[in-house]
Formats: structure tokens, C-alpha cells, sequence
């Protein structure tokens, strides 16, 4: 019996062993957010549309405005894009790995400070447009312009999607799985899309030109959608140069990177390249049987899977082991 005790006290222990050892060596399996960050960003988002929405309704009511004039408005557009685009930025940072964010460090803080640059001089154009007012209401007005201009430019955006969605709807239609295209061929339902984008963008300029403080140019509302659609659209063509020339590798650079046995640099490639294909890299780490670069390699399931097939072809029994 005591004999019995002490075999099933070793056998707990070996268990206890083993899941200490295969959770902090275990190979990712599945990606894991980083959590801290992508809350923070979140969290961040919702407190603005909450900040804001009480900002618009208070300037609605003429408690305060949002704006000066027609001038302002416009000044406004530049700092609510990258408002916005540096707070998306963020939550696309956030969801990367864990171990991924200190290969994009420098890149989380320029988009913070970007995010944190725009929301400081949307609380001073705010003062501006409000001397004398308290801070915290200040920072409701701050909050209600980068709210009022983003809903701006997304409707703006939906004007032209719902034109391009009505003229280009038959071809849309026909190749559609849900079998929309008798609708959207239809005329009524091509004008019915467009006046209703319409009638939303109308709607929020003409809260915008409702909460200034001087004068607005109500007749100026085109221009406002046709100068939100360029801006969006010369962001989307720098932001894609950008993308082309920052941080670009290639499959022959990552697999260098892996038979060099460096982690850090390969988590610094996948980081900026996530598209970027890992299986010769990942069947070159097993082949060499360095665990460290296996563990930055593997992000995904099916990269698990291959590299426990080339262990299993190898018979690398440990290799294996460390990949269950």
C-alpha cells in the first residue's frame, strides 16, 4: 500500500513536472492577442464615442460649440483622419502576439503619439471656439469634434460606396452567392440607395453647421464630402506607399533569418510581413531542431501541424514531444 502511495506521489509529481516544462516551452498554437494594449485601444474608443456623443448633444442644445466657422470646419478634417487612423493603427498593433509587440515597439508609440497629438489639438480648437469654458467640458467639445468628423467622413465615404454599389450593382448582383442582383439592377433601388447616403451625410452636416459659434456655409456641405472623400483617398494611396517601402522582406530573408537561429530577427519580419508564406522557414527551424525559432516561427495551426509532419518525418522523438 505504501509502496502504491509513493507511485502515485511520483506520478503526480512527473505530471506536475511536465506541465511546468510544456508551459513555458509550448510552442503557440493559436495566436494570442496582446491584451493590455488592445483593451486600451478599445476602452479608448468607446470613452471617445461616449465623450463625444455627450459633446454633440450639448452643443445641439447651444450649451457650447464645436466649431468657429467654415474655416474650422475644414481645418477640423486633416486632424480627424489621422485621429482615427492612428487609433486603428493601435488596435491592429494590439492584436498582434505578444511576443510580436516588442519587435513594434517604436511603431505603437508614433501611432500613440499621433493619436494623443490629434486629440490635443482637437481640445484646443475646442478652447478656441469656447473661451472661458471648463476643462471637462472643453474635453466634451474635443471629444464631440473628432466624433462629429469622423461620422463626416464616413458618410461622405458611404455617398460614394452607395454610387459605385448602384452603377456597378448588376455585375455585383450577378456574381453575389445571396441572389441580390434582380434587386440592385433595379432603378428605384439604385436611386433609393444613393438618396438615402445621401440624406445621411445631409443629416451630419447639418449638425455641423448647427453647433458653430459664428457662421457656417451651409451651401458648402458638397464641397465638405467631395474634400473628406480626396483626403480619405490620398491617406489610402500614402498609407499603401508607405506599406510597399517600410519593413518589406521576402521568403529568402526570413529563411536566412531562420538558419542564422535568430528569434528576433524573425519575429521582426513576420511582425511587418504577416502575410509573408513561414513554411520553408519553418520546415528549415525543425530540420535544424532549434526550438527557440520554431516557437517565433509558429503563429497559426496549420503552421504547427507542418512542422510536427517534418518532425515526425525526421523521427525527431524530442522535437515532436516539445511540439505536443
Amino acid at each position: 500500500m505504501q509502496k502504491r502511495n509513493n507511485t502515485l506521489l511520483t506520478n503526480d509529481y512527473e505530471t506536475v513536472r511536465v506541465t511546468r516544462v510544456m508551459t513555458s516551452t509550448l510552442a503557440y498554437a493559436l495566436p494570442e492577442p496582446n491584451v493590455w494594449l488592445f483593451r486600451l485601444s478599445f476602452w479608448g474608443i468607446i470613452a471617445m464615442l461616449a465623450a463625444g456623443g455627450i459633446g454633440i448633444y450639448r452643443a445641439s442644445k447651444n450649451l457650447f460649440a464645436l466649431y468657429r466657422d467654415t474655416k474650422d470646419v475644414f481645418l477640423s478634417m486633416p486632424v480627424t483622419l489621422f485621429n482615427w487612423a492612428s487609433l486603428a493603427v493601435l488596435l491592429w498593433i494590439g492584436r498582434q502576439d505578444a511576443d510580436l509587440l516588442s519587435s513594434m515597439k517604436s511603431e505603437a508609440a508614433q501611432a500613440a503619439t499621433v493619436w494623443l497629438g490629434t486629440f490635443a489639438i482637437a481640445v484646443v480648437q475646442a478652447r478656441k471656439c469656447n473661451p472661458g469654458m471648463p476643462l471637462l467640458q472643453i474635453f466634451s467639445a474635443g471629444c464631440g469634434r473628432l466624433l462629429l468628423g469622423t461620422l463626416s467622413q464616413l458618410g461622405a465615404l458611404l455617398v460614394l460606396a452607395g454610387c459605385l454599389f448602384a452603377f456597378f450593382g448588376n455585375t455585383c448582383g450577378r456574381r453575389s452567392r445571396f441572389g441580390f442582383g434582380p434587386y440592385v439592377s433595379d432603378l428605384s433601388t439604385k436611386l433609393f440607395l444613393i438618396s438615402l447616403a445621401a440624406s445621411i451625410f445631409r443629416m451630419i452636416w447639418s449638425i455641423v453647421y448647427e453647433t458653430d459659434r459664428e457662421e457656417v456655409n451651409e451651401k458648402r456641405g458638397w464641397i465638405y464630402g467631395v474634400v473628406n472623400v480626396l483626403l480619405f483617398c490620398l491617406a489610402c494611396w500614402g498609407g499603401s506607399l508607405l506599406c510597399e517601402q517600410y519593413e518589406l522582406a521576402s521568403t529568402d530573408t526570413l529563411l536566412r533569418a531562420t538558419e542564422r537561429k535568430k528569434p528576433a530577427a524573425v519575429r521582426h519580419i513576420i511582425a511587418f510581413n504577416p502575410e509573408l508564406s513561414r513554411t520553408e522557414a519553418i520546415l528549415s527551424a525543425t530540420d535544424n531542431g532549434h526550438r527557440k525559432t520554431l516557437r517565433a516561427l509558429i503563429r497559426t495551426r496549420s503552421d504547427l501541424v507542418t512542422a510536427r509532419q517534418r518532425a515526425e518525418e525526421n523521427g525527431n522523438q524530442q522535437l515532436m514531444s516539445f511540439l505536443k
